[in-house]
């Protein structure tokens, strides 16, 4: 009986420890491993465009962490339409972003589409995936309304709050099954408020130096009417390209023997 109290003395003391909003790993079966950060948080003050690079971007990431592990993904960003500053960024088959192109060269999320669960959030006013200007330890908070609306014919609409917050930059080195890049990490979190249930979405970025988006993390929580909760997470990074198939040769006509004549198929 001992043994019993001391035991779950143990587990009780692990769970108090876990910082507030992480996963439980012992109940999820996978640690979503983060970059490792190699000379702390930027002291200078940086623009979005030098993080990232605003052109077509076509490429292979692979779930390493959470839901569907091992499963390679396709990702494209493309402009959708004039005058060429609304933009869609597309893991395939699990988000849609639509993004807008500010003057100041920031870029800002106006809608999330979330196939899986055939919802689409629409934020107003829209908030920055990157800054115009990004400053090491220093917050850029946004607040407004958004709406919840089902795909397909689930129709229904949910209207609420929101807030968002850019919370950090810095250097880290991101690990990823393409190899191992050098380059910048973003931290966000948004928190949206909709009658009866509570939402946090835990969000990370990673460019690298060719100012491509590589790393991508994102951890959500919804609470309903204050009782119940339910985490859920995954983990992408840029995946190695598929190699280029050569076509097969066309087989030539048959060779003579040695020291015969050719063989004329006519």
């Amino acid at each position: 009986m001992r043994k019993a109290w001391r035991s779950l003395g143990i587990l009780i003391a692990v769970a108090l420890m876990a910082p507030v909003g992480s996963p439980v790993y012992g109940q999820t079966g996978a640690d979503p491993a983060r970059p490792q950060d190699l000379s702390g948080k930027e002291k200078e003050r940086i623009s979005g465009v030098d993080l990232f690079d605003m052109h077509p971007q076509k490429d292979r990431f692979r779930i390493i962490h959470g839901k569907g592990k091992g499963e390679a993904i396709a990702m494209h960003l493309e402009p959708y339409a004039e005058p060429g500053n609304k933009w869609r960024l597309v893991f395939a088959d699990l988000y849609r972003l639509m993004l807008v192109k500010a003057p100041d060269g920031a870029v800002n999320i106006e809608q999330l589409e979330i196939c899986r669960k055939d919802r689409k959030i629409t934020f107003s006013p829209s908030f920055p995936l990157l800054p115009a200007q990004l400053v090491a330890g220093k917050k850029i908070r946004t607040s407004g309304t958004m709406k919840l609306e089902g795909l397909g014919d689930n129709k229904e609409a949910k209207s609420g709050r929101y807030t968002h917050v850019v919370k950090s930059l810095s250097r880290t080195e991101l690990d990823t099954p393409a190899g191992t890049r050098a380059g910048y990490l973003l931290e966000y979190t948004c928190r949206i408020e909709l009658p009866y249930s509570r939402i946090r979405i835990d969000l990370e970025t990673g460019f690298d130096g060719r100012k491509r988006l590589v790393y991508w993390r994102e951890q959500t929580t919804v609470e309903k009417f204050g009782l119940f909760s339910e985490t859920s997470f995954r983990t992408l990074a840029a995946a190695p390209k598929k190699p280029v198939e050569k076509p097969a040769e066309k087989p030539g006509p048959p060779s003579a023997p040695d020291g015969g004549e050719e063989l004329n198929p006519e």
